[in-house]
C-alpha cells in the first residue's frame, strides 16, 4: 500500500542520456551521495536518489519500513522508463531487490553490503537504531564525536551529515522493519536476470551480527557472502567498513564505471 501523506524527497545530478538510481541505508539519506552521485554525472550519467520513507526530508512510513514498502513507494513516484542503472547500500540494497519485482525495467544493479540473512543480529540492529536516533537527538555534538572516534576516515561533512541523518529518521518505521530483516529479498530467493556487481567491505574476524552499527563491519559474511560471490556477476572487495563510498569513494566509484563500461 502506497502512503498519500506525501511526497518522497529527491536529488538529482546530471542530464545524460542513462539513468541511475541510488538508494542510501537505513538511518541515512540521499546525502550520503553527496560526491559519489555528482562524481557518477561528471561521467555521463543522469542520477536521482530519493530520501526513503522514514529518512531525511521524505514522510514517515506509518508502518514497519520493510525493503517492499519502501520499493513500492520508489516505483510509484519513477517515470515509466527503463533505468539502467540501480545501486542500493544495504537496506537500499534490498530495496533494489524488491524493485525488480515491483519497479520498471532495470538493466543493471550494484548491490553495495546487501545484508545477509544469517550475517545480522536483527533484533541488535533494530534496538541500535532505536538508541542511535535518540542519542543523536538528545545530544548531536556527542554524537558527532563519536562517529569521528569510530571513522577517522570519514570526511568532515561525511560524520556532520550522518549525525543529521540520524536525528531526521523515523525510528520506530525503521526498526520495526529491521525486525523482519531474515524476510528481506536476499540473493539465495533472487533469480537474477540482469548485470549485477557486489561490492562487499572485506570480512572481519568478528562474530556473525556483530559490529553492523553506523560505518561498522560488514553485513555479508560466511555462506552468505560465499552465496553472492557465486550469483554475482562481479564482487569486489574493498578495504573499510560498511560505508565504502565514505571510506573509499574514489575505489567505490571506479568498481561501478568498471562495471558499467
Amino acid at each position: 500500500m502506497i502512503p498519500t501523506s506525501g511526497f518522497l524527497r529527491w536529488r538529482s545530478w546530471g542530464a545524460g542520456e542513462r539513468r541511475a538510481l541510488l538508494l542510501h541505508d537505513s538511518t541515512s539519506s540521499s546525502a550520503t551521495w553527496w560526491r559519489v552521485g555528482p562524481a557518477l554525472a561528471e561521467t555521463g550519467w543522469r542520477v536521482k536518489a530519493p530520501d526513503l520513507p522514514a529518512h531525511g526530508a521524505s514522510p514517515r512510513a506509518a508502518r514497519p519500513l520493510t525493503p517492499d514498502v519502501a520499493a513500492r513507494w520508489v516505483a510509484h513516484e519513477l517515470a515509466d522508463r527503463p533505468i539502467d542503472l540501480v545501486v542500493g547500500h544495504s537496506f537500499g540494497a534490498a530495496v533494489a531487490l524488491s524493485l525488480l519485482t515491483h519497479g520498471p525495467e532495470i538493466r543493471s544493479v550494484v548491490l553495495d553490503e546487501p545484508p545477509g540473512p544469517g550475517s545480522v543480529d536483527w533484533d541488535a540492529q533494530a534496538e541500535s537504531v532505536l538508541t542511535s536516533v535518540a542519542s543523536a537527538r538528545r545530544d548531536p555534538a556527542a554524537a558527532d564525536r563519536q562517529i569521528r572516534e569510530d571513522q577517522p576516515h570519514w570526511s568532515d561533512r561525511d560524520c556532520r551529515q550522518a549525525v543529521h541523518d540520524l536525528a531526521s529518521s523515523g525510528a520506530d518505521d525503521i526498526a520495526a522493519g529491521l525486525r523482519t530483516g531474515a524476510e528481506w529479498p536476499g540473493l539465495q530467493a533472487t533469480s537474477l536476470t540482469i548485470p549485477t556487481l557486489v561490492i562487499a567491505a572485506a570480512e572481519a574476524d568478528s562474530a556473525i551480527g556483530v559490529g553492523t552499527e553506523l560505518g561498522g563491519a560488514s553485513v555479508l559474511r560466511g555462506p552468505d557472502r560465499a552465496v553472492a560471490r557465486q550469483i554475482a556477476d562481479a564482487f569486489v572487495e574493498l578495504e573499510g567498513g560498511h560505508c565504502l563510498h565514505r571510506d573509499q569513494p574514489d575505489a567505490w566509484l571506479k568498481a561501478i564505471l568498471d562495471f558499467t563500461g
